[in-house]
């Protein structure tokens, strides 16, 4: 079997001439919410690196707030992953000059 977890995935397909574009998807993906302890929404292009599941939950359980939210601005994959899935990074990107709200002034967000 390609994935022995399978079973503790919620998949929702949409064909393609229904699609609507990525917003619309994630709102969709917020909605299969149903409870569960850990909840992770992410984009079709994303390719995981070996162990990322733990250290997710190592990064949600050290922030000791059980509402703290972890989002990411995702790196080039390119240089990133050696040939056994394992991250060659251990930085992440940073935006920078960025204002989202006036009167803000946070070096990186």
């Amino acid at each position: 079997e390609l994935c022995k977890y399978k079973s503790q995935l919620d998949v929702f397909q949409v064909d393609a001439q229904l699609a609507i574009g990525p917003v619309f998807a994630r709102h969709l993906g917020h909605r299969m919410y149903r409870g569960e302890y850990y909840y992770m929404q992410s984009d079709a292009h994303v390719t995981f690196t070996r162990e990322w599941d733990v250290d997710v939950i190592s990064q949600q359980e050290s922030t000791k707030n059980e509402m703290a939210v972890l989002s990411t601005y995702l790196t080039d994959i390119t240089g990133s992953i050696d040939a056994n899935g394992n991250s060659r990074r251990d930085t992440r990107p940073i935006m920078c000059n960025t204002d989202y709200e006036d009167g803000q002034n946070n070096r990186y967000l």
